[in-house]
């Protein structure tokens, strides 16, 4: 199939007015993981499926605040039905009111007694460093920092509650939005400490008076409530082929209200994908492979998929993840990134969503009209954390990511539709709808086309990061990236392991692209004095609030200060873990990130990291 064709098609029948009206809908739920709202968004996902004669299925897990779905245990069920901050000293105004700002509230914040909680503001800056918590006893605490230490730390010192801001925010205005994501484990530990958010703009003007030496007193209201258990919902779709093999989708639908972009984009506009692919079915017959949709909380629910739905990991070839996929980029200062899959899972459809993408993109033209330009901002590039291609990946399925990044009102309560951009949502919809119509419907045919895209992206993919290597004059060896690339081309034989024509092609283009790497080969290889290998003990992500009990308080601080001051080493961890499914040795592993991100990752970087994972038992060393 010629992907021109394809975009035609899907672009003649998507539809951006279907997408904003889910956007709309989804968004006027406060979808707070553990909390009824949630469920109601995604009984609205089911239902709207349904009407499209999409085969959708209803799958029902636990919040409990006590089970575990891999190495996450999920959070105490929750829900909010009220608060308000009003200022009572110096003068009376009213700050803020759930039903204005219902980010105010942190999710899962224990509530206040019914008749609130009433007393003087202290600012303490950097809440995350427990020296800056003497003095904090029946205080009310205006902070910011690490939400987790905040909230332990408050509880600690007997704080009456806590007020915490977006120091820098790029979203002064807005109320953030924060998640405590509190374990019934927590709690018993901890304590109880109700948790509001303010805007910066008023967290300013309280600190202003505080300096100027005024008694800033307040009131708290906070009806919230926990719960023993609730559902966790997935809602699971499926537009059968004539092969249980396939393709998938996925988008989290969870987020606070409005959460428009984060994420009631990624899942209107994954509803409207799934109803374009049905009636691109009912056009063309029954496809050859199949194509599963996923709407989930993310992280939890997506973990609880995959721990029981054991024919979703094993038929599943590679997915898309969408996540804040509709931003106007100019209000919201954004660019949109599209992520390959990491090294670690090396997969032929960096090579198609490239060329895909490229060819919807690019709808303009230069002044002399000899050079094509992108509609939108955008950039494809190494595996970055942060969403659910995160567990995908980690449960070997091979998946990239769509996501505008940065943006200004990212987990506020100004993440309204009018940051939205119809432009945007078209071009991504009709991306990967394309996308996932021609893997839908590679047929035998197309094995030649097929193997020379991801034979040509290889050879751009090898050379783009040899000259990242020679242009930063890194000693690195290329033959990690080798490797890479005989997966990458292996990685097509999923779609029929057993075709001789599909396995001669690969062989040959694997052939092709030796006689040009080989002239490039470097001979320079690290050896680290550790030559000890490590491998992986068990699947899921890495929190550090898992294992209090076994890092101990003081540790557990250590690692959450590295991690915010090094954010780029949530990335590295995962990819580390992944990388140790199979036994490597520091080198091997380091070798392999020097090439997926050249000067950001350092030894002793990478050192810590494998110190720490070995100490909470996710790894162990062999041999």
């Amino acid at each position: 199939m010629i992907f021109k064709r394809i975009i035609m098609d899907v672009s003649s029948e998507f539809s951006v007015g279907n997408v904003l009206k889910h956007i709309t809908v989804i968004s006027s739920y406060h979808r707070i993981q553990g909390s009824p709202e949630l469920v109601k968004a995604l009984k609205y996902i089911y239902n709207t499926l349904r009407e499209y004669g999409v085969n959708v299925e209803w799958k029902s897990y636990i919040y409990d605040g006590r089970v575990k779905y891999y190495t996450l245990t999920t959070p105490i069920p929750w829900s909010i039905q009220d608060a308000y901050l009003k200022m009572i000293k110096p003068k009376e105004e009213m700050l803020l009111k759930y039903s204005d700002n219902p980010t105010m509230v942190a999710a899962h914040s224990p509530p206040t007694p019914p008749e609130g909680i009433t007393g003087e503001v202290v600012y303490i800056g950097n809440g995350s460093l427990e020296s800056s918590w003497t003095n904090t006893k029946g205080k009310i605490v205006l902070t910011y920092g690490n939400r987790y230490k905040i909230y332990k730390y408050a509880c600690k010192y007997k704080a009456k509650a806590i007020l915490y801001f977006k120091s820098g925010s790029t979203c002064p205005e807005g109320t953030p939005y924060v998640g405590l994501f509190l374990t019934r484990k927590d709690i018993e530990r901890y304590g109880c400490t109700p948790f509001a958010t303010v805007p910066e703009v008023i967290a300013r003007k309280l600190i202003n008076l505080i300096e100027k030496g005024e008694k800033v007193v307040v009131e708290l209201y906070i009806n919230s409530k926990y719960h023993d258990k609730v559902e966790l919902p997935v809602v699971y779709a499926e537009i059968e082929g004539k092969s249980r093999r396939g393709f998938g989708a996925i988008a989290h639908t969870c987020h606070p209200k409005p959460g428009v972009n984060d994420n009631a984009s990624g899942s209107a506009l994954l509803i409207e994908i799934a109803r374009v692919i049905e009636r691109m079915v009912e056009s063309k017959g029954k496809p050859r492979f199949t194509i599963r949709f996923v709407w989930a909380p993310e992280y939890y629910g997506t973990l609880a998929l995959v721990s029981t739905c054991k024919e979703f990991i094993e038929y599943t070839i590679a997915a898309v993840n969408l996540d804040m996929v509709g931003e106007d980029q100019c209000k919201c200062g954004s660019t949109l990134l599209v992520t390959y899959t990491p090294l670690s899972r090396p997969s032929f459809i960096n090579a198609i969503v490239e060329c895909i993408v490229s060819e919807v993109f690019n709808q303009y033209e230069s002044f002399s009209g000899s050079v094509k330009l992108p509609a939108v901002k955008y950039t494809i590039s190494s595996y970055d954390y942060g969403s659910d291609h995160d567990i995908l990946n980690d449960v070997n399925i091979p998946s990239i990511m769509f996501v505008n990044w940065p943006d200004r009102y990212y987990h506020t309560d100004m993440d309204s539709i009018d940051k939205v951009s119809p432009e945007t949502l078209k071009l991504v919809g009709v991306s990967v709808s394309t996308i996932l119509t021609y893997l839908a419907y590679i047929d035998r045919e197309d094995y030649p086309s097929l193997v020379d895209y991801v034979k040509y992206w290889c050879s751009k993919y090898y050379y783009s990061k040899l000259m990242e290597t020679t242009i930063n004059r890194l000693k690195v060896s290329l033959k990690p990236l080798q490797c890479v690339i005989n997966e990458t081309l292996n990685s097509i034989l999923k779609i029929e392991p057993e075709n001789t024509t599909l396995n001669r092609l690969v062989e040959l283009a694997k052939s092709e692209l030796l006689n040009i790497t080989k002239n490039t080969t470097n001979t320079y290889s690290f050896e680290h004095k550790n030559s000890v290998r490590y491998v992986r003990v068990r699947k899921g992500p890495f929190s550090v609030r898992e294992y209090v009990d076994i890092l101990g308080e003081e540790e557990a601080d250590k690692i959450m200060e590295l991690l915010d001051r090094k954010k780029y080493l949530h990335t590295v961890i995962y990819e580390i873990l992944m990388l140790l499914d199979k036994p490597r040795t520091i080198s091997e592993v380091y070798e392999i990130l020097s090439l997926e991100y050249p000067r950001r990752v350092n030894l002793d970087d990478v050192e810590n990291v494998i110190s720490i994972l070995e100490r909470v038992g996710l790894i162990r060393k062999v041999g």
